[in-house]
């Protein structure tokens, strides 16, 4: 763009420079046929005026070029604005892209893939170690249950051969009780 700019104004000065060199020479050659009165030029008026028209139409050019060259330049200053816009707006969704490959969304907060993956491993093993201890857990309580419930068959086989020898001596104690009293009857009856 600089370059673009720098050529327009090489242009410029380039032509302003071939009708210089122009009117320099056409200058000197008025002068050069012009005649000579004392220390005064003459000049023919004819000759005067088309050398001014020759001034005018240069600085008609020159005007014109110039303006030209504005015009291209603003245009190119437009461009070269639109460019940057464009260029920005490209910046930040190259940005935006970067990010998103870098980054995962979980539940509207945003993670570094490394720092998700390194918490999801670490979730999976607390989560894998919680299910072991659960699970070791769960076979040490249903041995002791096991244990517990053999435990218990054992009590209550004992418990029921108690009550069963219970009411056998029970029932030999009242044979006994009933046979001293019928002793006592007899012996009550025989007095």
């Amino acid at each position: 763009m600089k370059t673009l700019i720098l050529l327009l104004t090489l242009s410029t000065f380039f032509v302003q420079a071939q009708d210089a060199e122009t009117l320099t020479q056409r200058f000197n050659k008025i002068k050069d046929n012009s005649q000579t009165f004392k220390d005064y030029k003459v000049i023919k008026q004819v000759t005067l005026e088309s050398f001014w028209k020759s001034v005018e139409d240069t600085l008609s050019k020159q005007r014109n070029l110039i303006q030209t060259n504005t015009a291209e330049i603003k245009a190119f200053k437009q461009k070269m604005d639109l460019l940057k816009q464009e260029i920005e707006a490209r910046e930040s969704a190259v940005a935006e892209i970067e990010f998103d490959s870098t980054h995962i969304t979980v539940l509207g907060i945003s993670f570094h893939k490394a720092v998700f993956i390194s918490i999801f491993f670490i979730v999976i093993g607390a989560l894998t170690v919680l299910f072991v201890l659960s699970f070791t857990r769960s076979q040490l309580l249903y041995r002791s249950i096991k244990e517990k419930a053999a435990d218990m068959l054992v009590l209550n086989s004992e418990f029921e051969e108690y009550k069963h020898r219970a009411v056998e001596k029970q029932m030999k104690l009242s044979r006994e009780l009933q046979d001293e009293r019928n002793r006592l009857a007899e012996l009550k009856l025989s007095r």
